[in-house]
């Protein structure tokens, strides 16, 4: 059997990235954590969102004493639509959603992992004025997986914290 010079290198691309240190680590937030609180403002679409991910991954939703837990601390949020291009009417054409949380992540005992910051995702969408409805609908999807990339993130974040005693 002869080996093409297609299947060398490909043969060479993957032996590259599989020792180059490449690799997608899995989110699980049970390897640090027992359980989880959501304080703050607990209206948050996004924290509702991360409490629904936290419990499906096995969290339980109470701090015990003597267990691992991690509190996430639900600050703001804010969605902003703008345009981002305009007919030949001078009117929005094109819009972007921007959905923004305030949050920051501490351990059951008070101890601050991270320090209250924003997250923000945005995506956009065309604006059909033949279809008022079909555009909202649109826009309310939008906003709906700009949570869940938000929620997404918050719970990657929590996954890879280190929960080690700080000397």
């Amino acid at each position: 059997m002869k080996i093409s010079g297609r299947q060398w290198m490909f043969a060479t691309v993957v032996v590259f990235f599989s020792g180059c240190g490449y690799q997608i680590k899995g989110v699980d937030p049970r390897s640090n954590f027992e359980s989880y609180a959501i304080a703050g403002d607990q209206q948050i679409l996004a924290c509702k969102k991360v409490a629904g991910l936290l419990e499906g991954a096995g969290l339980t939703n109470q701090n015990i004493k003597g267990t691992v837990g991690v509190v996430v601390r639900c600050l703001d949020a804010k969605t902003d639509r703008r345009a981002v291009s305009v007919d030949a009417n001078s009117l929005g054409a094109e819009y972007q959603v921007v959905y923004s949380v305030r949050y920051g992540l501490e351990s059951s005992d008070g101890r601050q992992f991270v320090r209250p910051f924003w997250i923000t995702r945005s995506d956009s969408f065309f604006y059909d004025r033949d279809n008022l409805l079909g555009t909202y609908n649109e826009e309310v999807v939008i906003g709906d997986e700009l949570a869940d990339r938000v929620a997404d993130q918050m719970v990657q974040a929590i996954s890879r914290l280190d929960v080690s005693p700080q000397k």
